[in-house]
């Protein structure tokens, strides 16, 4: 099911101790709330694709994911990503509604928010779900 898989998501980031220990609970779906002044913070976002189809039903979801981190400290953005996507990718996971079968890395970037005076690492994932 790719409409779940902020659950996926945010326990990926919680099992993470090295995550935890510099990001705690601030991962935040879509957007973080207006004003948040804890840094660093993740923030992500999905697009859900058309599902692999045979004959037989539904193989499996596809949902493209952006995830952020945004730190005030270049380096750090760059650890905490890093831990990011070694925690996600080529896993596979059964939750108790759904499964992550599959996960790669699709490429990413890196930016200065002018706004908030921040370092943004970003990062896509294309995973598949059941």
């Amino acid at each position: 099911m790719s409409l779940l898989i902020g659950i996926h998501i945010n326990e990926a980031m919680a099992a993470n101790a090295a995550i935890v220990s510099k990001v705690g609970d601030r991962v935040f779906p879509i957007v973080a709330p207006a004003g948040v002044e804890d840094y660093p913070y993740i923030v992500y976002q999905s697009t859900m694709g058309e599902p692999e189809l045979t004959k037989d039903g539904v193989l499996h979801d596809n949902v493209a994911t952006t995830i952020t981190v945004v730190s005030k400290s270049y380096g750090e953005a760059i650890e905490i990503a890093n831990e990011v996507r070694n925690e996600l990718e080529f896993v596979e996971v059964k939750h108790d509604r759904f499964a992550v079968t599959w996960c790669s890395y699709a490429g990413g970037g890196e930016m200065w928010l002018d706004d908030i005076a921040a370092y943004a690492i970003e990062m896509s994932f294309n995973f598949e779900t059941k």
